[in-house]
């Protein structure tokens, strides 16, 4: 899987961290020249009342992507969307994906091209949850919505059966390194 927590590999040392450290750094390096100041800036001045600058930013981020060909995408409630390989037959690994942004961004869109390289690679179902965001609904709210979602209820998501082997489900999630917590 892609979506292994970074904390746990991190902790592990030797080739993979060092990997895994080059590839941070690429992708820090990669953001756009003051990204992280204005989304710090923005965060400061919702928690302050002013929800402007937040909402641009999520806004920002909250665009429909362009997907793969080769993978089929259910939105099966207003949270939650299915990513499938396209043209697999039989049951699949599911991981349950929760996008990241500090429970302050994020969305279904946000992380909607991750979960689809993911799923084209073939061989496994991404179940992308979406959950309400800080500060407009404070922590822990986000947080107890995505333990709603448990690997062992992922038989049946939004009253729809999704097949999968029952023994091969993930969690994942970008930035924080919660996951530990639903297990």
């Amino acid at each position: 899987m892609i979506a292994v927590a970074f904390a746990a590999t991190a902790a592990v040392g030797g080739a993979a961290d060092s990997v895994m450290r080059r590839q941070a750094d690429g992708f820090l390096q990669a953001l756009p020249d003051g990204l992280q100041q204005t989304q710090t800036l923005a965060v400061e001045k919702a928690i302050a009342g002013d929800n402007a600058a937040l909402m641009a930013v999520r806004n920002s981020r909250n665009t429909r992507q362009t997907l793969s060909e080769n993978v089929s995408v259910r939105q099966l409630s207003e949270s939650l969307r299915l990513y499938e390989p396209s043209g697999v037959d039989g049951r699949l690994p599911l991981l349950v994906y929760f996008h990241g942004g500090g429970w302050t961004f994020g969305s279904l869109n946000s992380c909607a091209r991750f979960c689809d390289a993911v799923a084209a690679m073939g061989g496994v179902k991404v179940l992308a949850v979406d959950y309400r965001l800080a500060p407009e609904h404070p922590f822990p709210c986000g947080l107890h919505e995505c333990g709603g979602i448990r690997p062992r209820q992922c038989r049946f998501v939004g009253h729809r059966r999704i097949a999968h082997q029952r023994r091969r489900r993930q969690l994942g999630r970008q930035s924080c390194s919660c996951c530990g917590s639903f297990r």
